[in-house]
């Protein structure tokens, strides 16, 4: 049976043997085509094993960091609590002592201009 060689451009080779002959003997060009392919596929896997491996590292992290967490909360969480009201209402003094500045100098604008 006549089989198509790919390599050589159709030729035909006449039985299996031939053709495995031909397809051993690959163009350098593509054997070194081949090559780069190989090497950028283990490069491809070493980069993927390195990134699964910071993952692990990252969740282990994460998870240390939130377990650490969670203790200064428990330690201190009814501190932050205890404190909430007296920063809240620092907060609402500060937005009025600008206003009472404010409405202080427009009063003694309009009491000038009065005399």
């Amino acid at each position: 049976m006549l089989k198509m060689d790919p390599l050589r451009n159709g030729n035909t080779c006449d039985e299996d043997s031939q053709c495995a002959e031909v397809e051993e003997q690959v163009d350098p060009r593509i054997q070194g085509e081949l090559e780069k392919l190989n090497q950028s596929t283990d490069d491809i896997n070493r980069w993927e094993s390195e990134l699964e491996d910071c993952r692990q590292r990252f969740r282990a992290v994460l998870v240390e960091a939130t377990v650490k967490l969670d203790e200064q909360v428990k330690r201190i969480g009814r501190a932050v609590d205890d404190s909430k009201p007296y920063w809240e209402a620092r907060k609402v003094e500060r937005g009025r002592v600008p206003r009472t500045t404010t409405q202080k100098k427009k009063k003694e604008l309009t009491e000038v201009s009065k005399q």
